[in-house]
């Protein structure tokens, strides 16, 4: 399975640590679990082929999602607003 990686950031772009992130909706079999940014926001989880929606969620209570190919090597932003 691929190995997608990404960053979760604030509205004013700085990394945001222990942001719970979580696979929303895919079109492929996806691993019901989440996992946690590192303390500079990045974080990485292995998909299987397939488009997903990945969402994240801060402490703070900020959220956010994006859409992602794994097939793709882009570097994921997952950029976190108020909810």
């Amino acid at each position: 399975m691929p190995l997608v990686k990404g960053t979760v950031v604030d509205e004013k772009n700085s990394p945001v640590s222990g942001a719970l992130i979580a696979v929303e909706s895919g079109t492929a079999p996806y691993p019901d679990m989440a996992i946690y940014s590192d303390e500079k926001g990045n974080f990485s989880i292995h998909l299987p082929s397939g488009h997903f929606r990945l969402g994240a969620h801060s402490p703070e209570g900020g959220s956010g999602t994006v859409e992602h190919d794994s097939d793709s090597n882009a570097h994921l932003l997952i950029r976190l607003g108020n909810s």
